[in-house]
This record gives structure tokens, sequence and C-alpha cells, in this order.
């Protein structure tokens, strides 16, 4: 059947009903509305008589449709918010969380070397990254992942935002062979039998970003072993971790210091990476 112009307020009150089954709020049918008309929802709630064409209202449906089959509102819009600003986001990539922010916010607290080099680990969209070097210009920031899809995604971020991070493609960190002053990492921390019990948006994610496999701790685990040559005892290692899994992540710190480590210059130290 052909699609045919509709107004606003019954495009509205028709995505309402769609999505009420869903659990899914009544402000994301006006997001999704608001990101094809692009205008705002000041406009939408002034303009509920005018009419929209048949090719809005169509996409509209399908938009509707897909997000009450689950599809994250985010890939949908093809953007989210991450500390202040838009980051182009899709299915190449996981979904920037505000809890990833505190990350950044962590990071941002420690002194470090005016020519000093941050490293993000499975950097994804490139948000925090981008967000590091942004806030903190004169640094350089590598950020690497694994994907290469993921890269693009981070590249065209870098390219929006106006940011000069250098993406490598690479396993965790054995791309890097310099000292860094900061490694950040929001790792893959879910165990790969917990994914189906996933909220259903959150399994339309990259199970590549949410798991490391049968073992949580996995990735977190080599973050540790393969950060002791590249930073020096003064350096930092940030991770974002799960929610109980402090006292685990504790202890493979501990295994990891317990260790003595030759750093670059020649000193034998015990010291670690500091968390």
């Amino acid at each position: 059947m052909r699609a045919m112009p509709e107004s606003v307020d019954n495009l509205r009150a028709r995505g309402r009903r769609l999505v009420a089954s869903h659990s899914i709020e009544g402000r994301e049918v006006d997001l999704l509305l608001a990101h094809l008309t692009g205008k705002n929802f000041a406009w939408l709630v002034a303009h509920g008589s005018d009419e929209l064409s048949a090719e809005i209202a169509s996409e509209f449906t399908r938009l509707i449709d897909l997000r009450a089959a689950g599809q994250p509102l985010q890939y949908l819009v093809g953007s989210t918010e991450f500390y202040g600003r838009e980051f182009v986001v899709d299915e190449r990539v996981l979904i920037p969380r505000p809890e990833t922010e505190l990350l950044v916010e962590e990071s941002l607290r420690v002194t470090l070397p005016p020519d000093g080099t941050i490293v993000d680990v499975g950097t994804g969209s490139g948000c925090v990254a981008i967000t590091l070097k942004l806030e903190r210009p004169g640094l350089a920031v590598v950020a690497i992942d694994r994907s290469f899809d993921a890269l693009l995604v981070a590249r065209e971020n870098c390219r929006r935002l106006g940011a000069r991070v250098h993406l490598v493609a690479g396993d965790v960190l054995r791309p890097i062979r310099r000292a860094a002053a900061m490694i950040v990492s929001n790792p893959p921390y879910i165990a790969s039998h917990e994914l189906p019990t996933l909220q259903r948006e959150v399994q339309r994610e990259p199970h590549m970003a949410l798991s490391p496999g049968p073992d949580p701790y996995a990735i977190i685990a080599r973050l540790y072993q393969e950060s002791v040559s590249l930073l020096p005892a003064t350096a930092y290692l940030l991770i974002e971790i799960g929610f109980g899994q402090s006292s685990e992540v504790r202890r493979i710190a501990a295994e990891r210091n317990a260790k003595r480590t030759l750093y670059p210059g020649g000193q034998e130290k015990g010291r670690p990476p500091r968390m």
C-alpha cells in the first residue's frame, strides 16, 4: 500500500501505539521523527497539524518497526552524545555509555608530561580517544582496535570532530612499541555465556566489543601483562570494568604486580602499572 502524507501529530500518535507494548518511551518516537525532519521537539509540538511527505511517513514507519524489534535507537539515528559531543555510531561499534565518561574524567585528573602519549585500547567509535585528544590537544593519542570496521567509524568521528588521533589496527597492546604516559581501555568484560541474558538492544551490539569469550577477565589480564613494558613506574593504566568485578581485577593486578619486570633503561623494578 502506497504511503500517504500524514500530519506530525498523527505520526507521533501512531508511533507511540506501535512501541507501547515494547517498553519503549514515547520520547524515542519524537527523537526518530526529529531525526527524519531535521527539526527539534519544540517544532514537532508547535507544528502538529503540518503534513509531512509520504516519503517521511514511510521511513518513519520503517524506523519505528525496527525500534520495536529491538534495534537500538542510536543505530537508527546514526549518532549519540558522549562528553558533550556528537559521535557517529552504527552496528560496527559499541554504543558509548554515560558510565564511560567516568573513564574520561578520571583520565583528565591525572597530570601527564606535556609530550606524553595516551593509548586507548579497544577504541570502537573512538569516543574516549577523541575526547581525550580534544580535551588535551598537546598530547599524542593512539587508538587501537582489532576491528577494521570499528576503525572506519573512529576515523569518521576524528574527521567530523577535528581530532588528530593515530588509529592502529591490532590486538590489545601488541602494535605499541614505545612507552606511554597512560593506557586507557573500556575492554570487553562480559562472559560469552551471559550474552543471551542481556537486554535485546545490547545483544544487537558487536559481540566482539562486549565479550572476550568464556573468561570475562581475559582482556583485562592481557592489559596488565602487556602494559608492564610500556608504562614507566609513574604512568597509569585505567580500565573500565563490570559491576562486581573489582575483587577479581584486584587479584589479577596483584598477581601481575608480584612479578619483577625489567623496565626500559635496564633498571629492574617491582612496581606495576598503576590502576
